[in-house]
């Protein structure tokens, strides 16, 4: 094999009823058959990225790669509705390119985001020639991208609905000249966005009508739940970061494949965003270990891609399969761990008490006294947004949270300075008895990891919708998951609040539908700690921390 590529644009595979797929392959230059790497996306075969991936690399390795526009977007034939079809059209594309002269019969995907999706859209369907599947921060259902525990994902839906529409608008049949004047459109209302994210009521928002494309942002707004039955039986390699937004989607991925079966399949998360691999996380660096170029000082990106398929399209016994299942990297210390299952089993609980006296709010392993604390909310004035996962903010990850800490509608408790470093390892929940004024409101929590220099990095961040119950009543709240070890001298800390905004739309406290209500109202939060229901943080510390 020379290192010429072959390059054909624009082939066709046709779908089950007729529907005309657009795909570019690549290919060695030579008579060979070899395995095909398949990727599915809708964000243009034309302009796609190789970032993290690449793609001479695995021409050159032996394989033929095969980008393709999913239905109805660009190049490729049909209607695009968010998350239909990709199951016989995965289908039927692994079975038509099984089938090429240049092909073995062996198929494999991957991809990240809405390519991870369509993997397992298409493994679901059990198309016979697929081999693995490399799916990479994604999600199983609407909702995944829409919704966080019933909570409309403000900030995701609106701009990912946005951008869908620009070629929604060029697919159009319209003159040049209307075209022309709604990409004007498109381009001021993109560059304006976050005007829109107050706007009342929400599903009134007259953007994407305007745009042609209303069905995006509304059918978001449904929340669907339908999920995919995820495959067992076809090797997977799950991968995901402890910011990205589909984190907890891909947990539940790779357990759900990964359960009562004996095909292999293998989960790492790194540090990282949604789509962003880099060792440097919003205001966190976390070390060469931590760069897809050189995972662990080991491997990069491209080459652990290669392991993965070598193994399963070229039947290569390199072992891979023998090797831990799952590799996390513990932020903090800035080192990879290996696990045997999620969560892991080699974890105890770590149980806080929050304190509120005179002498300010705490977390500590003594049992607290009871107390009081009151948090504020005006909807017209909810708490920012400042870090986290987020997909299209620019500023995301972890963020020194002191900004946010300075308002008199946040609490924030804290532990004293560690005598010695403890390592989290999962799922943080937050217990506490909780009244409200209003008919419904929210409770928002970050965990925080606070250095000797007072700096407040975010973990991780949840949210619950509380509801009057003509008194107090206790609501648990459990975050996503997170690996952090808190070095001796920092502290461990929770922030409340109700609101966090744009990444959620704010509850307007009157009971209504937070999306269609104009009206809002102000609301107080008060929390209490008593000797029957004691305000508690609970951790999953690990046993054999790392050194």
């Amino acid at each position: 094999m020379d290192d010429t590529i072959i390059i054909e644009k624009n082939q066709v595979c046709i779908a089950r009823d007729g529907t005309k797929l657009y795909c570019d392959i690549y290919r060695p230059h030579d008579d060979g058959k070899y395995p095909i790497l398949i990727k599915r996306l809708l964000d243009g075969k034309d302009s796609c990225h190789y970032h993290y991936l690449d793609l001479q690399t695995l021409v050159l390795a032996g394989y033929i790669v095969l980008i393709q526009d999913v239905r109805g977007r660009y190049k490729s034939e049909g209607s695009f509705y968010p998350l239909h079809n990709e199951q016989d059209d995965g289908y039927d594309t692994i079975e038509w390119a099984a089938s090429l002269p240049f092909s073995n019969g062996k198929i494999g995907m991957y991809g990240e985001g809405y390519s991870g999706f369509t993997q397992l859209a298409a493994a679901s369907a059990n198309p016979p020639h697929l081999q693995a599947v490399f799916p990479i921060q994604t999600f199983t259902k609407l909702n995944e991208i829409t919704h966080d525990n019933g909570i409309f994902k403000l900030e995701q839906s609106v701009n990912w609905a946005l951008l869908l529409s620009k070629n929604e608008i060029t697919r159009i049949n319209s003159n040049h000249d209307t075209k022309r004047d709604l990409l004007f459109h498109w381009q001021a209302y993109t560059d304006n966005i976050t005007q829109f994210y107050s706007y009342r009521p929400m599903m009134k928002l007259p953007v994407f009508k305007m745009l042609h494309a209303g069905n995006y942002f509304y059918s978001f707004i449904q929340e669907g739940r339908s999920s995919l039955d995820v495959n067992k039986t076809i090797p997977s390699f799950f991968v995901s970061g402890w910011y990205d937004v589909f984190l907890q989607s891909t947990l539940k991925a790779f357990q759900d494949a990964s359960a009562e079966t004996n095909t292999p399949h293998t989960l790492l998360i790194g540090p990282w965003a949604h789509n962003q691999f880099t060792n440097i996380v919003g205001e966190r660096s976390f070390g060469h270990a931590a760069s897809i170029d050189s995972l662990n000082q080991e491997i990069s990106f491209t080459n652990l891609h290669l392991r993965w398929f070598d193994r399963w399209l070229k039947e290569h016994e390199n072992g891979i399969e023998e090797e831990a299942p799952i590799y996390l990297f513990v932020m903090g210390i800035n080192k990879w761990r290996k696990e045997k299952q999620w969560p892991p089993d080699q974890t105890e609980s770590l149980t806080l008490f929050f304190h509120h006296s005179d002498n300010g709010r705490h977390l500590s392993l003594e049992e607290a006294r009871s107390f009081q604390d009151e948090l504020s909310y005006d909807p017209n004035k909810p708490v920012p947004t400042h870090g986290g996962s987020l997909i299209f903010e620019p500023i995301i990850g972890p963020r020194d949270q002191r900004i946010i800490q300075t308002r008199n509608d946040v609490l924030v408790y804290k532990s004293h300075e560690l005598e010695h470093p403890i390592e989290v390892i999962g799922a943080a929940t937050l217990n506490v008895e909780i009244e409200i004024d209003v008919s419904t409101s929210d409770l928002t929590a970050k965990l925080l990891d606070i250095c000797p220099d007072g700096t407040s990095y975010n973990l991780c961040d949840g949210i619950i919708e509380l509801h009057h119950h003509g008194g107090a009543k206790m609501i648990q709240l459990k975050l996503p998951p997170t690996a952090n070890q808190f070095k001796k001298g920092h502290r461990i800390g929770i922030e409340l609040s109700a609101s966090n905004f744009p990444q959620y739309t704010p509850n307007s406290n009157t009971g209504e539908d937070r999306l269609v209500t104009k009206d809002v109202v102000k609301a107080k939060l008060m929390f209490t700690s008593s000797n029957e229901h004691k305000a508690t943080l609970s951790l999953p510390i690990a046993k054999n921390p790392l050194m």
